[in-house]
């Protein structure tokens, strides 16, 4: 596993997926709604409701996984069996969703 990191991210596939997010104002509005989604609805998780994880946790990990799952149905070679498809695969198994629903979550808190 790489440990380097990139233009301040944890990798540079965390920041190319976040460059991308963040320059379609399409994406972006919509990655920032499902963001208030997952902070309204995470004072509902089973976690949350059992203290494992705080709330904002739980907001955070709804939301990359929301994000993952967006990226992931979206992928245009879904249904390739080729070199290319498996070199996308591994780029986007390296990404921090996780950063990247920080990120995310950090701007709502801002405005």
């Amino acid at each position: 596993m790489k440990t380097d990191k990139y233009q301040g991210w944890t990798n540079y596939e965390t920041w190319a997926v976040n460059l991308w997010l963040t320059n379609d104002s399409g994406i972006y509005d919509m990655i920032r709604e499902m963001g208030q989604e997952a902070k309204a609805e995470a004072p509902e998780l089973e976690a949350v409701k059992d203290e494992i994880w705080t709330v904002e946790n739980g907001a955070k990990f709804t939301l990359a996984d929301r994000i993952k799952d967006y990226i992931e149905e979206n992928n245009p070679l879904e249904n390739q069996n080729d070199l290319y498809k498996d070199l996308l695969q591994g780029a986007l198994s390296e990404v921090n969703w996780n950063e990247i629903a920080a990120s995310f979550l950090e701007i709502e808190k801002e405005n």
